[in-house]
């Protein structure tokens, strides 16, 4: 779908009855990877998006698009909230993530008491 599409589509949404948009987001699904190709050119086109509404006069209250990774790797992109999941228990998003910048520590532990033991035999 294009840009103008889009554009159009969302001020079709913004008028319709019992509708109120306050905010858009997107999901960084490659943050936490090495290669940035596909995160940058993701938010590039996010702040398009945000640019081209602002030039319609829409204006959202609330742009959100990172995640963990994203807090980590993109602290330019961290608009008007941020969602962090993984990193809130201590841990990094992946094995690929620039550990350096900050340091998380485990925030709980898993234990438990082995309760039964049993052999199973698979036959084919």
């Amino acid at each position: 779908m294009s840009r103008k599409r889009v554009i159009q589509e969302i001020k079709r949404i913004l008028y319709l009855p019992g509708v109120k948009i306050e905010g858009m987001y997107t999901h960084l699904s490659a943050a936490d990877c090495k290669d940035r190709t596909h995160t940058l050119l993701q938010l590039e086109l996010f702040d398009s998006l945000i640019n081209d509404l602002k030039k319609e006069k829409i204006e959202l209250e609330i742009c959100n698009a990172v995640n963990s990774a994203g807090i980590l790797e993109y602290p330019n992109s961290h608009y008007d909230m941020i969602r962090a999941g993984v990193s809130m228990y201590g841990l990094y998003p992946s094995n690929e993530m620039d550990r350096s910048r900050v340091k998380l520590i485990p925030a709980m532990t898993l234990k438990s008491i082995i309760s039964s033991i049993q052999s199973i035999q698979i036959s084919n």
